[in-house]
C-alpha cells in the first residue's frame, strides 16, 4: 500500500485510512478514533494556496511547539507535572484492567471470535 501511495495511485486520505485501519483505529470507538495530521497553518483566508510552503506547518515539531508561546506553555506544564500523579493514575488503570479480566466468564476466551465476551457478576 505504501508503494501505491508513493506512486500516487491512491490519495493521502486513502493511505491515512489504511494506516489507521491496520493500527486498529475506528470511527466506532472514540478512544481509538482515526488520526489525521494537522498540516495546514492558514485558516483565516477564504482560499488557501496549497503550493505556498507558508501554508503548511513544520512537521519536524510537535503541535505543542509550533510557536514560542505554545512551546513555553507546554514546557512549563510538563516541568510542573508531578510524577506521582502519573504513576498513581497508571496503577489505578492497571488495577481496573486486572479486575475486569478477573471477572470474565471462564467459559469465554478473550480471543473468542464466535461470540462476544460475557461478564459474570463479581464482587471485585
Amino acid at each position: 500500500m505504501t508503494q501505491k501511495w508513493q506512486r500516487r495511485e491512491i490519495s493521502n486520505f486513502e493511505y491515512l485510512m489504511f494506516l489507521n485501519t491496520i493500527a486498529g483505529r475506528t470511527y466506532n470507538d472514540l478512544n481509538q478514533y482515526p488520526i489525521f495530521p494537522w498540516v495546514l497553518t492558514n485558516y483565516e483566508d477564504s482560499e488557501v494556496d496549497l503550493t505556498s510552503p507558508n501554508n503548511y506547518r513544520d512537521l519536524s515539531k510537535p503541535i505543542g511547539a509550533l510557536n514560542p508561546s505554545r512551546r513555553e506553555y507546554f514546557e512549563e506544564r510538563y516541568a510542573s507535572w508531578e510524577n506521582d500523579q502519573v504513576s498513581q493514575r497508571r496503577k489505578a488503570e492497571k488495577k481496573a484492567l486486572v479486575l475486569t479480566v478477573a471477572c470474565l466468564s471462564p467459559s469465554r476466551s478473550l480471543h473468542s471470535t464466535t461470540a462476544p465476551t460475557i461478564l459474570r457478576p463479581c464482587s471485585c
